[in-house]
């Protein structure tokens, strides 16, 4: 999914600024409906943004694009969201990995510090809310 629009945003998301004009921003979400408020969020960015709901497919789409940003979540069907992190850093297409931001509905400490350890650079819980 590509999408663009003029949403506002409530995520810290700060350093973030070049990439956020035109970037290729990349989210991993199973849960549809938390995909697409992620999608609605950056939709007021500059970016093209692909939305995809397993780590199977957020590979596929790393493989074919020079990717950014990912905002994954770190309980995903097919794999862990440290596996996913680790996988997209290794394989990135150029010398500078995208920039990986785990998402979270859950306090588990020991999830969140594998996807650090994984490479991922920073933490969101869940849920994201737009700003009024």
């Amino acid at each position: 999914m590509h999408t663009r629009g003029n949403y506002s945003m409530d995520l810290p998301l700060e350093g973030l600024d070049n990439i956020l004009t035109e970037g290729f921003v990349l989210i991993v979400e199973d849960c549809m409906v938390q995909r697409m408020r992620v999608v609605k969020i950056l939709s007021s960015y500059s970016v093209t943004v692909v939305a995809v709901d397993c780590a199977e497919a957020a590979l596929e789409v790393a493989a074919k694009h020079d990717v950014d940003v990912v905002l994954m979540d770190v309980m995903l069907p097919d794999l862990t969201g440290a596996e996913l992190c680790s996988s997209l850093i290794s394989r990135a297409p150029s010398d500078i990995p995208p920039t990986v931001i785990a998402l979270s509905a859950c306090d588990a400490t020991a999830t969140v510090r594998a996807c650090y350890e994984a490479g991922a650079t920073d933490y969101i819980r869940k849920p994201l809310v737009s700003a009024p």
